[in-house]
C-alpha cells in the first residue's frame, strides 16, 4: 500500500504561531472601545445632518450624537436607529455624491466651498449638496464637476 505524504510547508511551525497571535488579537479586542476612539477622532459628515432624512422625510435633519455610526473616518449621525441601519446596510445609497463638496462649483471658481446642508438636490436617487440654497434650486449637479474631472486625468 502506498503511504500517503500530506503537504506541510517548510514555515508551518511560524505560520501556527502568527495565525495564533492573530486569532487572539480578534477574540480578545473590544469592537466597542475601537469604535468610541474611532469616534472621537472622527471628523464630522455633512456637519451634523441625517444623510438618511434627505431621502426619507425629504428634508435636512440634523441627527443626534447618541445615534452615530463611524465610516471612512467620518462620523455620521442619525435622527433614528432606522436610519443608522439603514445607512449601514447600504451606505453608497445616502452618502452625497462628489465626497460631501459643493455639486456645483467644485475645488475651484474662487467659492467657499463649505456646503450648506440644507442646500440639497436629489436626482436619480443620489444627494447632492451646494454652497447655497439659491444654487442648489438652478444647478444640475455635474456641469462643472466633468471640467474638474477632465483636469485631473491630465
Amino acid at each position: 500500500m502506498k503511504k500517503i505524504t500530506i503537504f506541510k510547508p517548510k514555515y508551518w511551525p511560524r505560520m501556527n504561531v502568527v495565525s495564533v497571535f492573530f486569532l487572539t488579537l480578534f477574540v480578545f479586542a473590544d469592537p466597542a472601545k475601537a469604535s468610541t476612539e474611532k469616534a472621537d477622532e472622527a471628523e464630522l459628515a455633512i456637519k451634523g445632518y441625517d444623510p438618511v432624512a434627505y431621502f426619507t422625510m425629504v428634508e435636512a435633519v440634523k441627527g443626534s450624537e447618541a445615534i452615530s455610526h463611524v465610516m471612512l473616518d467620518y462620523k455620521w449621525l442619525f435622527t433614528n436607529e432606522e436610519h443608522k441601519a439603514m445607512f449601514i446596510a447600504d451606505p453608497m445609497r445616502y452618502m452625497p455624491n462628489y465626497g460631501g463638496y459643493c455639486s456645483y462649483d467644485p475645488v475651484h471658481l474662487g467659492h467657499d466651498h463649505t456646503v450648506d446642508p440644507k442646500a440639497w438636490r436629489i436626482v436619480d436617487d443620489k444627494l447632492y449638496l451646494f454652497y447655497s440654497e439659491a444654487t442648489a434650486v438652478h444647478a444640475m449637479p455635474t456641469e462643472k464637476w466633468e471640467k474638474v474631472k477632465a483636469g485631473l486625468a491630465q
